[in-house]
Formats: C-alpha cells, structure tokens, sequence
C-alpha cells in the first residue's frame, strides 16, 4: 500500500499520538508519520529507546516530543495526551501499538492466570489510551483517526486470535460510540513477520510467500488511515500480511 500523494508531506500541521513508539512497529509508525509531515509524540515506557526514535525523527527533520507514560495507568495515559496537545495545539491522530508475544500450542496450554494477566494488562492499557484519546478529539470538534495496531511474534498462536477478535470488538464499539463526532477507529493486524524485533525466525517462516510483511507495511497502513483518503473508514480491519497467515 502506498499513502504517497502529490505532497509527500500530507499530513503536515497534524499531530499523532504513537503509544509504544519505542520499537518494533511502533517506531516504524512514528517514522512514517513524521516522514508525512506529521508532528509525532513517541509515547512509550521506556524512555531510554524512546529517545532515540525521538533523536531519528528529529534528526530527519520531524516535529516530536517524548513522552514517558506506562499505558496501564490511566493517570499516565492522560498525563501524556494532555501534554501532546500542549506541545503541538491538538491530537489528530493516534496509533495504539498492542503486543501480543506467546507461543502456546494450545488454548489450554499454559497457565491460566498468566493468560488473564496477560488480556486485563492489554486491554486496560488499550482502554486507557481510547478514553483519553477520543475524549481529546471529542473536546476538539474536528474528528480524528485511531489505529489499533497488534504486534505479536506468534505464528498460529491459538490465543492470538482471541485477543485479536476482542481488539476487533473494542474498534468496532468504539467506531460506533464515537460515529457522530467524526472520529474513525480501524485496527491493523501484521503478520507475525513484521512484528518480530529482537526475536529468533526461521527460514521456513519465509519460503511459502515471496513477499512477508516488513514492518513498514502495516504502518503505511496506519499513515493511510489517518489521512483524508480514508475519510469514511472505519470499524475496519486491514490484514497487513500478504496471505502469511491463511498459507500457512
């Protein structure tokens, strides 16, 4: 997918909220999203990385600020979200970067409290970010667009696609709520290639397709759904994974 137009700068004196925008895919985001013109709060708990995607963005000539907050913390969450508007005057966009790691395989396999930690700790922290971000955008009277982002480095992790389907809800629900105040939710799905940093991969994950996603491509997603082209989007979902997961 390819978000380039006649201005390659498209969405210049916008602003977008990237939570865990410190790696991964969520640096991918915030590099193209400044690379848009957008002004970019790298939002994430660890402030030593997020730094340094702050030094890149700027480095490349982008408008950011560094945020420190730990997104299960509602408290932090808002902290965040009020100092992004502060900084840059609104909040036009947000990016919600969810990390779904586990390589169960089975439903039943594993501990049951783990898992239950795992889902409350994720979807509080998504919770939280939601409230806050369409609250500000609400207040604003302009509409906005958030992306759910899932990053995960399970290839058929059947626990995966429970959390998936409840991400999908929560968008879905949160879309509808927020119709009349023009404010878009969309979720973005990669394949467990793009999400992988700092994570061992075989070979074989690769030969079946001659083109996984890098982690570029699920956040070209995320830029385009922020921009005017996407205008009547949401309550959706992009598969941003070349078939990877249904030739599997």
């Amino acid at each position: 997918m390819q978000v380039e137009t006649a201005d390659s700068r498209f969405l210049k004196g916008k602003t977008v909220m990237v939570t865990g925008a410190a790696t991964g895919s969520g640096r991918a985001v915030a590099m193209l999203f400044s690379r848009a013109g957008a002004n970019v709060a790298v939002v994430d708990p660890d402030d030593i990385l997020g730094q340094k995607v702050a030094n890149d963005l700027r480095a490349a000539g982008g408008e950011e600020a560094l945020f420190k907050c730990e997104p299960t913390n509602p408290l932090e969450v808002q902290n965040a979200a009020n100092a992004t508007v502060d900084r840059f005057g609104t909040l036009d966009a947000a990016v919600n970067v969810v990390t779904w790691n586990s390589d169960e395989p089975s439903v039943f396999a594993g501990d049951q409290r783990d898992l239950e930690r795992a889902l409350v700790l994720r979807l509080r922290s998504l919770r939280n970010c939601l409230k806050c971000q369409t609250a500000q955008m609400t207040k604003q009277g302009r509409g906005g667009s958030i992306t759910i982002l899932r990053q995960s480095n399970a290839l058929r992790d059947p626990t995966q696609s429970g959390f998936d389907q409840a991400l999908i809800d929560i968008a879905r629900t949160t879309a509808a709520d927020h119709k009349k105040a023009d404010i878009r939710v969309n979720v973005v799905l990669p394949s467990r290639t793009a999400a992988l940093v700092g994570h061992s991969q075989s070979p074989t994950d690769l030969s079946r397709l001659s083109h996984s996603s890098a982690l570029d491509d699920p956040a070209r997603s995320c830029v385009w759904l922020a921009s005017e082209a996407a205008s009547y989007v949401t309550g959706s979902v992009i598969s941003s994974e070349s078939g990877f997961a249904h030739a599997m």
